[in-house]
């Protein structure tokens, strides 16, 4: 798996580039949070066609997601429309030899929560599952995945302002939640959105781009 990320503050657009060495049918998973602004539709800018989803969540803070397979013709930036956000966080995800033909949604869960420290994780499916956090807090300053789930990318808000912090990892596959994510703070407010990145037909979990260590499961994966 291969990423980018960017923070943006007091803008109207915002724009992303994709990761480095991207092959046709790559999957891209695109998230744009945003710590408050105004609903548009579409939110998403460029690719055009791509049709994100959005959640509006009871603390204000805006969470859009996006996924598609990649070709020459989608570009190699992604814009969104962030305008009246203070303070919002960019991060494209990509992953090779997912099920491109797949028709099921990608959220497969959300979840909102006030006051914590710890966020519980949906449980994972039978193909990788992508855990996203949000969070709204002026002291987090680390955080800990559970065993089992395989940290990525990352954006944390300034220690000592309100802002927004992106936290994502991911799953091979399974059945049953794989515990908790662990925060060194207690946040004001939260969200945990977990996506499923389709997998081959033969039901295998997909093959983590840039991760051939935790991608060899034993006998049941298959590497095309």
């Amino acid at each position: 798996m291969a990423s980018t990320k960017g923070s943006f503050s007091a803008k109207d657009t915002a724009t992303l580039a994709l990761p480095a060495g991207m092959r046709t049918n790559d999957y891209v998973v695109s998230i744009c949070v945003q710590q408050a602004g105004e609903v548009r539709d579409p939110s998403m800018i460029a690719p055009v066609g791509v049709v994100p989803a959005q959640f509006v969540l009871a603390s204000g803070m805006r969470f859009n997601i996006a996924a598609w397979p990649w070709e020459p013709s989608r570009g190699t930036e992604v814009s969104w429309e962030i305008s009246g956000s203070a303070n919002t966080v960019l991060m494209n995800l990509v992953y090779r030899y997912a099920d491109i033909y797949s028709s099921a949604m990608p959220i497969s869960g959300i979840s909102e929560h006030q006051a914590v420290s710890t966020l519980p994780l949906m449980p994972s499916q039978r193909s990788t599952s992508l855990y996203a956090a949000l969070t709204v807090s002026s002291t987090l300053t680390g955080f800990a995945w559970p065993e089992g789930v395989v940290r990525r990318t990352e954006h944390l808000g300034t220690f000592g302002s309100d802002q927004i912090s992106l936290i994502t990892a991911d799953t091979p596959g399974g059945t049953g939640s794989p515990g908790s994510l662990a925060l060194d703070a207690t946040v004001r407010a939260a969200a945990v959105v977990m996506v499923t990145i389709p997998g081959q037909y033969d039901g295998s979990p997909t093959w983590i781009l840039g991760d051939s260590t935790n991608s060899n499961l034993d006998q049941t994966t298959y590497l095309g």
